[in-house]
């Protein structure tokens, strides 16, 4: 019964071992798009923000140079 016994646990360790390994290379692949997705959010909102500011430029731009073709 031992030597069946030692067999199992070898046999559930390496099934286990294996299942850990992968776990834990999925792990840091997950934290790493996390990382990714948060860098992109980030980058998202400054271009957001850049194409806002443009906007408000051109239309002062714009008031201005109807401005001048009135007077």
């Amino acid at each position: 019964m031992g030597k069946i016994s030692g067999k199992f646990e070898k046999f559930l360790d390496g099934m286990y071992g294996r299942h850990d390994e992968n776990q834990v290379k999925h792990s840091k692949w997950m934290n790493q798009k996390e990382k990714d997705l948060l860098d992109l959010e980030k980058s998202a909102d400054s271009f957001e923000k850049r194409m806002e500011q443009m906007a408000n430029e051109a239309e002062r731009w714009l008031t201005a140079q109807e401005k001048q073709q009135k007077t």
